[in-house]
């Protein structure tokens, strides 16, 4: 009866703190970016800045798998020491296209809800600044903010100004962009707990027993029920 008990706790305050954007008015439309080129944007990039992250060591990967846009993320949680587990979490986006160019319509693994995906601008080479909203309910939304870096290139100070004059009108607080930490990172093979790709809340559970029965503490679980995101 603990373990249960136990279980929803550590989920109730993941739900709590996860970062997400979450606001009490339906999701915007904003317009993505001018003669998108979809298949410019596939491959590795790297989350530099991100809206209320609680995640570090946070990579997308854009594949075409057959005609269908797909993004596998990949991060860790953040925590304020080295705890004695390390895990690796993600989940598995599906994009589908809209009549328009650059503005998807997302469903990822490890959500029922489904969302917009929108790439608001890039350069394709070095930079992408992606916007992604669920509508919750009728009673609001969740949304973020991502700006991307292809291999590591540097986002100047004039994007993230220019990122952050658009926030307003997507109902985000320009202050909440927060720069995403790539330290220390480790890979889904060398981590102890692995829940990359795409992961349901019964493969989060089974990884949650699995801590508990290695020993791990509160703050392990915090970081597996992170994968629900």
């Amino acid at each position: 009866m603990l373990l249960p008990t136990l279980l929803l706790g550590c989920f109730l305050l993941v739900t709590d703190v996860t970062g997400h954007k979450y606001s009490t008015s339906k999701c915007p439309n904003p317009n993505p970016v001018k003669n998108f080129d979809e298949s410019q944007i596939l491959g590795k990039w790297r989350v530099e800045y991100a809206v209320k992250t609680t995640s570090t060591c946070f990579d997308m990967d854009f594949r075409k798998e057959g005609s269908q846009l797909m993004v596998y993320e990949t991060k860790e949680p953040a925590a304020p020491e080295k705890l004695s587990l390390d895990v690796k979490y993600g989940s598995v986006g599906t994009l589908a296209s809209t009549a328009q160019a650059g503005y998807y319509q997302a469903s990822f693994s490890t959500s029922v809800i489904s969302g917009r995906f929108v790439v608001l601008d890039t350069d394709y080479k070095t930079y992408m600044v992606v916007f992604h909203c669920m509508q919750m309910s009728i009673l609001g939304s969740r949304r973020a903010v991502y700006v991307l870096s292809r291999d590591g290139a540097e986002i100047t100070d004039e994007r993230l100004k220019q990122v952050r004059a658009r926030l307003p009108e997507l109902d985000v607080e320009a202050g909440l962009l927060a720069k995403v930490s790539h330290e220390q990172c480790t890979t889904a093979e060398a981590a102890d707990v692995d829940l990359t790709g795409s992961v349901n809340v019964k493969d989060v559970l089974k990884a949650a027993k699995k801590v508990v029965t290695v020993g791990g503490g509160i703050l392990e679980l915090v970081q597996v029920f992170g994968a629900l995101g």
